[in-house]
């Protein structure tokens, strides 16, 4: 969104100021292991920001105790897990709505 206004620094002149605002996308992330074979299942998650989890994990990852916040319509989470010894990585890419709280429910 952007808006445009004039604005008098002294009595002859007018400067033009732009005000520019950038939609920031809030998000929950909770990360779910749907198939727990144990105390040594792994997972990293990342979006620039990495996060992991230990064992038979369902957990919510905030920011603050808030929802986290993104500049951008979308976002990609580079995820890498372990289970029973075997490595298994993927890409998963989400909408996102300045308008609501998207929740992102990922298993793995």
């Amino acid at each position: 969104m952007e808006v445009y206004r004039s604005e008098s620094l002294w009595v002859k002149g007018y400067n033009d100021v732009k005000i520019a605002l950038e939609p920031l996308y809030p998000f929950k992330l909770r990360v779910i292991n749907a198939n727990c074979s144990g105390p040594t299942d792994t997972l990293w998650i990342s979006d620039g920001y990495t996060r992991e989890a230990y064992g038979c994990a369902d957990t919510t990852y905030l920011a603050w105790g808030l929802t986290k916040i993104h500049t951008e319509n979308q976002v990609t989470f580079d995820i890498t897990t372990k289970k029973n010894g075997v490595v298994s990585s993927w890409l998963e890419t989400h909408n996102l709505l300045p308008t609501e709280v998207k929740d992102i429910v990922i298993n793995y």
